[in-house]
C-alpha cells in the first residue's frame, strides 16, 4: 500500500504535468462545445474570397465568444454592414484574431462602447487601442455571437499575421476532426497549347468520374487520349461531417 508521502509525491507531479500542459496552451477555439463549420477559409464570394471561418450558432444569438489567446483587444469597430459588430484582438506576437457579425460584447468593453457612441451621437465606432488599454487572457469572456451586419445568425473568426494577411485557423492553430475524404465530381482536360484541339474542336474536355465502391478511387468510365501538353483540372468540395456544408 503506497504511503502518505507517495501519493503526495504523485499528486504533486500531475499537478506539475497539468500546469505545464495549460501554460503551454496558447490558442483555444472562441466557443465552447461542438464546433461546426457553415463556410470554411477561401470559400468564394463575390469579388472576393472568404477571409476566415463560419462557426455555426444553432441559427440563434448569444453564444458566448472567449478570447482565443493571451493578449488584448486591438480594435471595436461598429457598422451597419460589413462585420457589423466587431471585435479584434492581438496577441503577444502580433498575430491579429477578428470576430464578426456579434450581437454585443462583454460588460466592459460593451460599456466603453456606449459611452463613446453617446459622446460621439452616431452608433458608427472605429478605435483602435494600445496593449494596455483593454488586456485579454486565454479563455476571458470578450463577446456574444449575433446576425449584425450581414448574413443569419454565426460568429465570423479570423486569424491574421502581423501585417494583416489572412491565415487559414484549420492549418495554424485550430484544427478540427475531419476523416471524410472530399468527393471528386469531374475531371478536365485542358490542353496548354494553343494550336491543340480535341474532337469536339475545343481546348478543354470535361469528363465525369465514378467512385469505385468501397474505396476512395474514383475512375473514368473511357479513355481520353491526348497528343499535347496538358493540365488537370479537379472538380470537388470538402466536408468535415456527414451531412455537413460544402466546404
Amino acid at each position: 500500500m503506497l504511503n502518505l508521502s507517495t501519493i503526495c509525491k504523485a499528486a504533486l507531479i500531475c499537478l506539475f504535468f497539468i500546469n505545464q500542459r495549460a501554460l503551454a496552451q496558447k490558442e483555444a477555439w472562441p466557443v465552447h462545445g461542438e464546433i461546426e463549420l457553415s463556410s470554411g477559409f477561401c470559400d468564394y464570394r463575390v469579388a472576393h474570397f472568404h477571409g476566415g471561418l463560419d462557426i455555426r450558432t444553432g441559427g440563434a444569438e448569444g453564444r458566448k465568444v472567449y478570447s482565443p489567446i493571451t493578449g488584448y483587444v486591438w480594435r471595436i469597430k461598429y457598422a451597419y454592414n460589413g462585420y457589423g459588430k466587431a471585435l479584434y484582438l492581438r496577441d503577444a506576437d502580433g498575430r491579429i484574431y477578428v470576430f464578426g457579425h456579434l450581437s454585443r460584447l462583454s460588460d466592459p468593453l460593451e460599456k466603453f462602447v456606449k459611452k463613446h457612441q453617446y459622446e460621439a451621437k452616431r452608433y458608427y465606432l472605429d478605435e483602435e487601442f494600445k496593449p494596455d488599454f483593454f488586456p485579454v487572457k486565454l479563455g476571458d469572456l470578450i463577446a456574444f455571437s449575433g446576425q449584425t451586419g450581414a448574413g443569419p445568425p454565426h460568429l465570423h473568426f479570423e486569424k491574421r499575421t502581423p501585417n494583416n494577411l489572412p491565415l487559414n485557423p484549420l492549418a495554424n492553430g485550430f484544427s478540427l476532426p475531419d476523416k471524410i475524404p472530399p468527393p471528386i465530381e469531374g475531371v478536365g482536360f485542358i490542353y496548354v497549347d494553343s494550336g491543340a484541339l480535341f474532337a469536339n474542336g475545343k481546348r478543354t474536355n470535361y469528363r465525369p468520374v465514378r467512385l469505385i465502391r468501397g474505396t476512395n478511387r474514383y475512375v473514368l468510365d473511357s479513355a481520353v487520349y491526348l497528343d499535347a501538353p496538358f493540365g488537370l483540372e479537379v472538380k470537388a468540395f470538402d466536408r468535415m461531417s456527414p451531412g455537413g456544408p460544402k466546404l
